[in-house]
């Protein structure tokens, strides 16, 4: 077991990857590589001022770090937001061809090691990935132990439906790293049942579609004749409408073939598994580590599952090529990582957070000529700071029995002296609660803006789709719990009469019905109302939370983030009267302040 974090922040990073849709082995493997990379600090900034962030987006031959910058800017956002920077990540995977591969395993199916391998070696490309791919591999295998993840690997039995993607025959199984046409065999038994096991696979398998040109025609003249019957239609803008039809029937047909070859490898290796006889015996699969870069199977350092028919191949080829893992309590096979004293090192004090003295190396990698256990650091400080003390405590809390009367006076110690370390439990937890009811209307907000912007792409269109993406988007403007739904120009607007309206309108609009040149802009012109309206009451949302933060003396920073106005201007309640009656919000008023007025503002008395 590797020592990783796990906190508040790694349970709100875990969340928001639950949230984005990603697979087990996706969450395990990004949980990781962010502890690696950042140890979940958003403010981090490394390889001397060129990288930031979580995942230490880097600017080189891509400005990827000023990329992320400016896109939490363009929200809004402050630059260290935690959701923001996760949300650029998946931004990355979705919209960049080069990070596509990374996408299509963390939605679909896939390894622990070939997720690890593709974040690794494809998103974060860090420069000695040899030594980074396995390293990070154990952290990823901690976080699936610690968030109780159902993660597949390379080599599993049970990995049917989760590595082997099309297969025609059973010799494409090459083009899969270790799953190669022994593991079938492997499963089944015998290179006679793995045969049978495919032959029935292949017997049973659906005839794959065909395109039919004379079927995509028809479904055209269909489409552009009902286009072409509508008031108003012209031929040139019928016979381009009608392109989607044949269009839609090529993707299904597409759809129906994957689908088709996807449930080939899940067929065959159930069949393989139920053709398994008793005495076949256990699967011959062994752990190996590749002792050079080896294309298919990994670079040199990785872990990979291979049959001993396969190891006796690449070992007959090669006798340097792998090595087989070790086994048992040996210092070979000991990868527990431990933080050490280096000899001969000094703290730097002008960084009072980091102590240059120690590092993290294997256990296995222990040298007492060069090393010192971390006890040393305790026994060279003074026994009267709180931090030593507490670290003494904390050794004491570990040999007590959980639940004893001393294990109870040690924690009730514990906690005095992190008060007295300027650490306030009680306060940690009031600033979360607020920032995180704060975040989440301020998130609704965010919503109501990207509605509002594709409602006004769609105005222009001046197509059915067009029209319904305007209604669809001003419904969602105001859906339940938004800031904009809560705003005084909305609750004037009798807004759930307003609903009911658009849900007759959306249906004459899908029967064939347009909306006018006027009714369009009637809309992108309201939209643009309950928007200003959201903003302000969003205002007023900061001006009573900011109160709230300033009576229970919380820190504004630490649940508000960067603003652009001083943490007093928000608490201004003339400052908000003044923006209300304007129908703008207090940034617009920081906004067109002068320099000397913003200055006047902070020092009223020079």
């Amino acid at each position: 077991m590797v020592d990783v974090l796990k906190n508040q922040t790694t349970d709100a990073v875990y969340d928001k990857l639950v949230s984005m849709g990603f697979n087990d082995e996706a969450i395990a493997v990004s949980l990781a590589n962010i502890f690696a990379e950042s140890g979940f600090n958003p403010d981090i900034i490394g390889d001397e001022g060129r990288s930031y962030g979580i995942y230490q987006w880097l600017d080189s031959e891509a400005e990827r770090k000023t990329d992320l910058l400016d896109s939490l800017e363009s929200q809004n956002l402050a630059s260290h937001s935690l959701d923001g920077q996760l949300n650029y990540f998946k931004d990355e995977l979705t919209n960049k061809r080069e990070y596509f591969p990374v996408l299509t395993a963390f939605m679909g199916e896939t390894t622990l090691d070939r997720a690890n391998r593709l974040m690794v070696g494809n998103y974060l490309r860090p420069a000695d990935q040899k030594e980074k791919i396995p390293e990070r591999l154990g952290f990823a295998e901690e976080y699936a132990r610690l968030y109780n993840l159902n993660v597949s690997r390379e080599g599993d039995n049970n990995m049917d439906q989760k590595n082997l993607g099309a297969l025609n025959n059973i010799s494409s199984l090459d083009n899969y790293g270790s799953l190669t046409p022994e593991l079938l065999e492997a499963i089944s038994g015998s290179p006679e049942s793995a045969k049978q096991a495919l032959a029935l696979a292949q017997a049973m398998r659906p005839k794959v579609p065909e395109f039919d040109p004379a079927m995509a025609s028809l479904l055209y003249f269909i489409e552009m004749g009902k286009q072409a019957s509508q008031p108003g239609a012209t031929v040139l803008g019928s016979a381009v409408g009608a392109m989607s039809s044949p269009a839609e029937y090529l993707m299904q047909q597409r759809k129906r073939k994957r689908d088709i070859e996807d449930q080939f490898p899940s067929t065959a290796i159930g069949l393989a598994k139920a053709l398994k006889t008793s005495s076949a015996g256990s699967t011959t699969l062994g752990s190996y580590i590749l002792q050079k870069d080896m294309p298919g199977l990994g670079v040199e350092g990785t872990e990979v599952t291979l049959t001993n028919a396969n190891a006796s191949k690449l070992l007959a080829e090669d006798p340097n090529s792998i090595i087989k893992k070790p086994t048992g309590s040996g210092p070979q096979a000991d990868n527990v990582l431990v933080d050490v004293v280096l000899k001969g090192a000094v703290d730097d004090p002008l960084t009072p957070d980091i102590d240059e003295r120690m590092i993290k190396i294997k256990r296995s990698d222990f040298d007492p000529n060069k090393h010192l256990p971390i006890t040393a650091i305790d026994q060279s400080e003074s026994q009267d700071t709180p931090s030593s003390q507490i670290a003494k405590l904390y050794d004491d809390l570990a040999k007590a029995e959980v639940g004893s009367a001393e294990y109870n006076a040690i924690e009730k110690a514990i906690r005095n002296l992190e008060k007295q370390s300027e650490f306030d439990k009680d306060i940690f937890e009031a600033e979360n609660k607020v920032q995180a009811d704060y975040s989440k209307k301020a998130k609704t907000f965010k919503n109501a803006e990207i509605a509002h912007s594709k409602l006004a792409a769609s105005v222009s269109l001046k197509t059915g789709a067009g029209d319904l993406a305007i209604v669809f988007s001003f419904m969602k403007m105001l859906d339940e719990g938004s800031v904009v739904r809560e705003s005084e120009f909305a609750q004037a607007q009798n807004t759930s009469g307003l609903l009911a309206q658009f849900e007759v309108l959306a249906g004459k609009i899908q029967d064939g019905t347009l909306l006018s040149d006027e009714q369009r802009q009637n809309f992108l012109t309201l939209s643009k109302k309950f928007l200003q309206s959201g903003r302000i009451h969003l205002a007023k949302i900061r001006l009573d939370k900011g109160i709230q933060v300033k009576n229970y003396n919380l820190n504004p920073v630490n649940i508000f983030g960067s603003e652009i106005a001083p943490p007093s201007f928000y608490l201004d309640e003339t400052v908000f009267r003044k923006a209300k009656k304007a129908n703008i919000t207090p940034n617009d008023i920081w906004r067109k302040m002068t320099d000397t007025q913003k200055e006047k503002y902070l020092n009223p008395t020079t």
